[in-house]
């Protein structure tokens, strides 16, 4: 039987993690600087870990205003305290919440950073190794080539946003780079997973992100491919309620 595995970014507090929970296999979970914070972080951890989603880390630059997705460029050091201080910070709250992170997964701008330039793949994938997570993100990218002997990677693609001829996601001011409509979603989700991608994107803060995943889960199950987590995990189930 195939499988992929569906993934959402949630902790963002754009208020559909619950919904999203419930159709999703793996869900990366923000760390507070690009958005969300300790509170939205620590009940995404505990709704994933009982759904049995499993969890990783979605670590972005530290601007919230811009919802981190601008390219900031930073000095190599810097960019690996900014790293290791969101992943650190995430492994802790997933404890007290009862999970354990099995992924990193850059955010926004940080995410095509970490795509093109091999500096910044090196840092995110030897902070994904010193946590020993695997890493989420794009197939044939500097990220992909800087896992090779460091650690797992995952190759991505997503369900809400349209890909341009060279390959790479539309620009979010193109008029065209949002997937809205459930049967276009669907279509591209098939096209992706005969490329090669292990799982599959739906951005958290999209207004149609429940609805188009809902609706590719049900068509991808209605042809024989099964939903199933790319990095397996087994919540702790030890956390409660902070004091």
């Amino acid at each position: 039987m195939r499988r992929i595995d569906l993934n959402a970014d949630l902790g963002e507090g754009a208020g559909l993690d619950e919904a999203l929970l419930a159709i999703v296999s793996s869900a990366n979970i923000a760390c507070g600087l690009h958005a969300g914070g300790p509170g939205e972080s620590f009940q995404a951890l505990r709704a994933s870990a009982a759904r049995g989603v499993v969890a990783g880390a979605h670590p972005g630059h530290a601007d919230r205003a811009r919802f981190g997705r601008v390219a900031i460029d930073l000095p190599a050091a810097e960019l690996r305290a900014l790293l290791e201080y969101q992943v650190g910070a995430l492994t802790a709250v997933a404890e007290l919440a009862g999970a354990r992170l099995a992924h990193l997964k850059p955010h926004g701008a940080l995410y095509h950073q970490a795509a093109a330039s091999m500096d910044v793949a090196i840092a995110v994938a030897e902070t994904a190794s010193r946590w020993r997570l695997a890493v989420v993100g794009p197939p044939a990218s500097c990220l992909a080539e800087a896992c090779m002997g460091r650690t797992a990677f995952v190759p991505e693609g997503f369900l809400d946003r349209r890909y341009g001829a060279d390959g790479n996601l539309l620009p979010r001011t193109d008029p065209r780079a949002h997937i809205l409509d459930p049967e276009v979603s669907l279509e591209q989700a098939l096209r992706l997973i005969d490329s090669g991608v292990a799982t599959l994107c739906v951005h958290g803060d999209n207004p149609a992100a429940v609805e188009l995943a809902g609706k590719v889960r049900q068509g991808l199950e209605a042809r024989g491919i099964a939903i199933r987590p790319a990095v397996g995990n087994t919540p702790t189930r030890r956390g409660g309620d902070p004091e």
